[in-house]
Formats: C-alpha cells, structure tokens, sequence
C-alpha cells in the first residue's frame, strides 16, 4: 500500500473510531429513551463503517498488520 494511501485511511480510520467512542461515553445523566435510541444508533453506525472499511481492505489483500485494528467489539470502546 502507498505510504500516501495508508496515511490517509489511517486518519479516517482513527476519526471514526474516536466517534465509536464518544457515542459510547458521551450522554447525559438522564438520557431520555429515544436520545439513547439515537446515541446507540449512531454507535451502530459507526461499527457498521469500520467494519466495511476492514472487509474492504482484506477483499483487496491488505491485512491488519498494515493499518492495525479496525473494527471494536461492538459495544465496546476501542483502545489505541
């Protein structure tokens, strides 16, 4: 992979894993019921990209050992 290329799918890769952790820790303390519904559903969302963007790269030969982790547990924050 070019430098170039893995520089900037490393970059987009760490934005949105950072959104994945902050749908996950950031909420009020009394979070309504559908505020929660949406934190959860953009959580979601953000799994759902990393996880299409690692079967992108594999699809494609790349391993992980390039990029490093890319999708979480869902549920679970994502350590760097």
């Amino acid at each position: 992979m070019q430098n170039e290329m893995k520089n900037f799918l490393t970059d987009l890769i760490c934005e949105i894993q950072e959104k994945y952790n902050h749908s996950l820790s950031s909420f009020p303390k009394e979070e309504g019921l559908e505020e929660k519904n949406y934190r959860l559903g953009m959580n979601f969302a953000y799994y759902d990209v990393l996880e299409l963007i690692e079967d992108q790269l594999k699809s494609f030969g790349y391993s992980e050992d390039n990029i490093g982790i890319i999708t979480p547990i869902l549920g679970k924050k994502i350590s760097k």
